[in-house]
C-alpha cells in the first residue's frame, strides 16, 4: 500500500538558514550585481537586418484596390501584369 503523505516546507528554518549565512549574501550579492553591470556595459551591441519587399500588383482586367488608390494619386497601372509576391527568389530567405 502506497501512502500519501505529503511534507510541508517549514520556511522558519528556511530563513534561520540563510540568516546564518547573512555576510556571505552581503558580500557575494552586491559584487555579482557590480560585476554584471560592468560586463553588459563594457560589451558593445550591434544588431542587423535584412528586408525584402515583396508587393502584390493586381491585374490590369480586374483593377482592384492598389489600382484605384494609385490612380487617386495620378498613377497610372494599367500596363502592369499581375505577379505573386513571394517569388521563388525569396523562398530561401522565407524558410
Amino acid at each position: 500500500m502506497e501512502s500519501n503523505t505529503t511534507e510541508a516546507i517549514d520556511f522558519r528554518e528556511v530563513f534561520r538558514a540563510i540568516w546564518k549565512k547573512k555576510l556571505v549574501f552581503l558580500i557575494v550579492l552586491p559584487l555579482t550585481f557590480i560585476l554584471s553591470c560592468i560586463y553588459i556595459v563594457s560589451i558593445p551591441r550591434y544588431y542587423t537586418t535584412d528586408m525584402k519587399l515583396a508587393p502584390e500588383l493586381e491585374n490590369k482586367k480586374t483593377g482592384g484596390v492598389l489600382s484605384s488608390l494609385a490612380s487617386s494619386f495620378g498613377f497610372d497601372l494599367s500596363d502592369i501584369q499581375s505577379s505573386d509576391a513571394i517569388t521563388p527568389l525569396l523562398y530561401p530567405d522565407l524558410m
